[in-house]
């Protein structure tokens, strides 16, 4: 669950990333580092640290930009939560500016779940049918369990839109079972 302080910090970052037109590179650059933080933990945990003073985490930051050359923009926001004590919190705050970044942009994630992989052109019509439902650009994220039998479980936000043949031969085995 992504906090208060992630969400300020986030949209602060959205706003100024979308005024200068640098909202790709910035998601890319934050995603970079945040990657970072949870494949090297000795990184995460150095950040994380009470006893790591101040200077030695700005130190530690300085040599992580040298070698990635991130843009301005990224630059500031990651030496501002070393300042305030906050590049712990790196991953959530970039869970938070995607999620933030999204919103503004117009565009849902849309979990898919379907018993087979779907073709490209499923993938697509399944896409723009979505978009039509919700008025939004929609970003398809799919994924297969086999038990469904057949058909797809499509899930937007806390929308759930269940076509399962699993789901289907359920209501019936439910009907049946109340005539009888």
């Amino acid at each position: 669950m992504i906090g208060k302080i992630a969400m300020r910090y986030a949209s602060a970052l959205v706003d100024l990333a979308l005024e200068k037109g640098e909202q790709d590179v910035v998601r890319d650059e934050l995603g970079y580092f945040s990657e970072l933080m949870r494949s090297v933990p000795s990184i995460a945990l150095a950040f994380a640290n009470p006893a790591v003073t101040r200077p030695e985490k700005e130190r530690l930051l300085d040599a992580l930009l040298q070698r990635t050359r991130p843009t301005r923009l990224t630059e500031n926001f990651l030496r501002l939560l070393v300042k305030n004590d906050r590049f712990q919190h790196l991953e959530e705050m970039y869970a938070a500016f995607l999620k933030e970044l999204d919103n503004r942009m117009g565009i849902v994630t849309a979990d898919v779940v379907s018993a087979h992989p779907l073709t490209e052109d499923q993938s697509q019509l399944l896409k723009r049918r979505l978009e039509q439902l919700t008025g939004k650009r929609v970003r398809l994220n799919a994924s297969t369990e086999p038990e469904l039998i057949g058909g797809v479980i499509v899930r937007i936000g806390s929308e759930v839109y269940d076509g399962s043949i699993q789901t289907q031969l359920e209501r019936l085995r439910r009907q049946l079972a109340e005539q009888f």
